[in-house]
């Protein structure tokens, strides 16, 4: 985090504010009347399902509204989730291409994994070398529809490596989740309740997967912020509105369902880090010569109150209703324009670009190392440069400013 001061002596060194005397004026407006306030790189959320179609409806938030929402709270990138189509990557990526049209933000694409063959390991390389995807999720529950076994995972595992992307995994034991459902109906428990009875869970109340933890849980991922045991933070936004979440009334199996105290250096630390693991830093996740123009102005010490009635998303409720918050993001800066100030919005659809994201993260060069000094059977089997990029950068973009 850096102050005001600070930050616009380093800014003014680079020549980022030459170009936008708009943006210089809003600083040095923000020094002198707001001292207690810092400018950060915009938020980089890596968690995100926007107008995900699951269990016959299709998330309240698509790409405009749901990025709208995140840049009126300092978010200026997520990385959404592609749904294959009956298996198939490249029918999924082209249907998430047209949902992306009317994008206001910049984002970038996971890939899910819901079924292996010769053909989705062609698919694979395709998507990684040619549509920018470096990571792809498998799933151990909703069984049926896009859970795997364990030797689909394995194979993905293996292939992942081979292409220098990253594996990521939803972990449940998805049988155990079935086998619960069914003891809940058999016992005549069919209402929202019972979605965490089959689980189980503790502190009950609202349905997600995983469910809600015993206090004690938030406490012990908040400790592992600043000692970088925990690295990421997203919000897995997958939003449904009462309507929506009033399908599983009367059937818990029905009900769609996907699911602190972070201080302002903790949060650029986690920006910074989503950049360099997902390989887009620092194109993102920095304020440098050369970095996208994404930055936000915090007010530390201003509060607000949490209501559906003011969240921007399109949903209409919030779990978090009444709640007062600490930290308000005055001003969102996207690509260079004011997209947030004053309590208003100035978003244009269709502003958003598709990030891509080159293979091979720093993290593969831990595992190098760990390989070259482990097993003699881990050394045989390490073969290959770490880090096998080609001369182009993810960051290939000088700063625009508007």
């Amino acid at each position: 985090m850096l102050s005001i001061k600070r930050l616009l002596m380093c800014m003014l060194r680079m020549g980022l504010l030459l170009l936008s005397s708009l943006i210089l004026r809003l600083v040095m407006m923000s020094l002198l009347l707001m001292p207690l306030e810092s400018l950060m790189p915009g938020g980089i959320d890596p968690h995100t399902h926007l107008a995900l179609e699951v269990m016959d409806t299709e998330t309240i938030d698509d790409f405009f509204h749901g990025q709208a929402a995140a840049l009126a709270g300092g978010t200026t990138m997520h990385i959404d989730f592609v749904v294959p189509v009956s298996g198939n990557l490249t029918a999924g990526f082209e249907a998430y291409e047209k949902k992306t049209e009317n994008a206001c933000m910049d984002y970038g694409f996971h890939m899910i994994i819901t079924k292996w063959d010769d053909e989705v390991l062609r698919e694979l390389e395709i998507m990684v070398k040619e549509k920018g995807i470096n990571s792809f999720k498998f799933f151990m529950a909703y069984k049926g529809a896009v859970m795997i076994n364990d030797e689909l995972l394995l194979d993905g595992f293996k292939r992942c490596k081979s292409l220098g992307a990253l594996a990521m995994v939803h972990a449940e034991n998805g049988d155990a989740v079935v086998e619960g459902q069914k003891r809940m109906t058999e016992l005549g428990i069919t209402g929202p309740e019972g979605h965490d009875l089959s689980r189980p869970a503790l502190d009950r109340g609202y349905v997600m997967s995983p469910p809600i933890r015993e206090t004690g849980h938030d406490k012990a991922l908040q400790a592992a912020l600043p000692n970088g045991l925990l690295q990421l933070v997203g919000t897995d936004h997958c939003a449904f509105n009462s309507t929506q979440k009033a399908f599983g009334i009367d059937d818990f199996c029905k009900i769609p369902n996907e699911s602190g105290q972070i201080s302002p250096s903790d949060y650029v630390r986690m920006t910074s880090t989503d950049a360099k693991i997902f390989s887009i830093y620092p194109r993102k996740g920095a304020i440098l010569a050369g970095s996208d123009a994404d930055i936000i102005i915090l007010n530390p010490n201003a509060s607000f109150k949490i209501s559906a009635n003011s969240h921007h998303s399109r949903s209409n409720n919030n779990v978090y209703e009444g709640f007062t918050g600490k930290g308000k993001v005055e001003v969102t800066i996207a690509g260079g324009r004011i997209v947030w100030r004053n309590e208003e919005l100035k978003v244009v659809a269709g502003s958003g670009k598709h990030v891509k994201m080159s293979p091979y993260s720093y993290l593969f060069s831990g595992i190098a190392r760990q390989m070259r000094t482990t097993s003699p059977l881990s050394k045989h089997q390490y073969s290959g440069n770490s880090n096998p990029r080609s001369k182009e950068t993810a960051c290939t973009a000088s700063a625009r400013i508007n």
